[in-house]
């Protein structure tokens, strides 16, 4: 099956709203339009916000933004399900937020393969993305599981050539995701941040 890949690196254009149990929507609206104006031209939020998810993904869509929705590890997959027709990206958390360098959570697999399922069944193309913990092995693993989307920050960044290791990535979620469509690769902005703007161009300009 032929199938377009790109290479993407994100910097500041994937916002994450994270986890704000207990608090109100007003509040949460607004910091999607502060993100908004920041210009992200992507915003996910939580589905653990549970009852304020309906209102923030129609807002997020009336900026003009795409919309992401994220699950944390301990949270069931099936509360995203009624969600998965409104979105463009389902992020699929492989460690609780909060820090970097955590090991990867291998129970999230089957949410990803649970995933992938409904977006064929139902006939939908939003991506599948995956952060926490990934590396060669388990991009690997999320690949052959369904994800097209990964992000990644300690594995990259922690050896000698970024170039190499990111070109090495691509290349293994590639070959074991054949057939998943167009695979995307980003960098973690904390990682990014810590790395510099002047290896991000020269990454760019070797790939």
């Amino acid at each position: 099956m032929n199938r377009h890949v790109r290479l993407g690196i994100n910097i500041d254009h994937v916002a994450t709203l994270r986890n704000a149990r207990g608090g109100d929507t007003p509040k949460v609206i607004e910091a999607a339009k502060v993100v908004e104006e920041s210009g992200a031209d992507l915003i996910t939020v939580h589905v653990e916000l549970e009852d304020q998810v309906s209102s923030l993904l129609w807002k997020i869509r009336s900026l003009d933004k795409q919309v992401g929705l994220a699950i944390n590890p301990p949270t069931a997959i099936e509360k995203v399900k009624p969600f998965l027709e409104k979105v463009d990206l389902l992020l699929v958390m492989t460690v609780n937020p909060g820090f970097g360098g955590q090991s990867f959570i291998e129970e999230c697999v089957p949410k990803i393969q649970q995933v992938y399922e409904w977006r064929e069944t139902m006939g939908l193309d939003f991506r599948i993305e995956v952060d926490g913990g990934v590396d060669l092995k388990t991009a690997a693993e999320c690949a052959r599981a369904g994800a097209n989307t990964f992000v990644a920050g300690s594995a990259l960044f922690g050896q000698r050539s970024l170039t190499r290791a990111v070109k090495k990535m691509h290349k293994v979620a590639t070959q074991v995701g054949d057939g998943y469509g167009k695979l995307v690769l980003s960098l973690s902005i904390l990682e990014l941040m810590a790395g510099g703007l002047l290896l991000l161009r020269n990454l760019l300009l070797k790939i």
